[in-house]
């Protein structure tokens, strides 16, 4: 009894060391799908360019993955109330790269890939830390009395995006871009950060955060310029399950 009680104490110890493991693990992982699916399709390309090149006409539509630059306006459902948000700081910009898995098809695909996005917003927090209320506790909130230039909280996330394509048109290269899609990830820092009396002090916040993000995103738009939204499925703090960010914003896909 002593030995087992021994080793599951050590072994929660570890657990923030185990996290570490896990999460390099996944990401090594989601670069190693990404690195083989662009191999796979820049093999399947090269292979059909020298199979068709003698007829133009017979050469298929060459299948290759994109890159969605977001930059998108954030908020939160559920905020408490005492946690001012400076209007118009929340944003949030996030970087896609996808490759497509259906060849020869111009009117619809499925693409997969890998993703980062960095949550950025300004308020008078200074802990992460809540009551049983779901409120910020008293001793987390920057009193009125100081007189900061900047406090900004920064999360962020790797993930990997599941997302059906559609291109509503007879002409695929002057059509309607449509994507719906499905991301899950991983948190990789979030920090808190207050410039003040020409400091600048950086908190971790890592431990108060939900370390598994999901959710909702799609868009729609024309050539390059597309309007992104996203909604997350998951709470951003681990210990509050109702605060859930979602953004609007402006993407470019090339």
């Amino acid at each position: 009894m002593i030995l087992r009680t021994f080793k599951f104490r050590n072994l929660y110890d570890n657990f923030p060391n185990l996290y570490v493991m896990k999460k390099n693990v996944f990401i090594l992982l989601m670069i190693f799908t990404l690195f083989s699916s662009t191999r796979l399709i820049s093999q399947e390309n090269n292979e059909a360019d020298s199979l068709f090149s003698a007829d133009s006409t017979l050469k298929p539509e060459r299948v290759f993955g994109n890159v969605y630059l977001v930059m998108a306006y954030q908020n939160w459902t559920n905020m408490p109330e005492n946690a001012q948000i400076k209007n118009g700081s929340t944003r949030v910009f996030s970087i896609y790269v996808v490759n497509n898995f259906l060849k020869n098809k111009k009117h619809f695909n499925f693409a997969s890939g890998i993703s980062v996005s960095f949550h950025n917003l300004q308020t008078n927090v200074k802990s992460w830390l809540f009551d049983s209320s779901g409120n910020i506790i008293k001793t987390g909130i920057y009193p009125d009395s100081i007189n900061y230039k900047k406090n900004k909280t920064v999360i962020t996330y790797l993930s990997v995006p599941v997302e059906l394509k559609f291109k509503l048109g007879f002409n695929p290269k002057k059509a309607i871009n449509l994507g719906i899609g499905f991301r899950a990830g991983l948190l990789l820092d979030g920090h808190n950060k207050i410039v003040y009396a020409n400091q600048k002090i950086k908190d971790r916040i890592s431990e108060n955060l939900n370390h598994i993000n999901y959710g909702l995103y799609g868009y729609i738009g024309y050539k390059y310029f597309n309007l992104f939204g996203e909604y997350s499925l998951s709470s951003t703090f681990d210990a509050v399950d109702k605060i859930k960010p979602w953004s609007v914003g402006i993407g470019l896909i090339f």
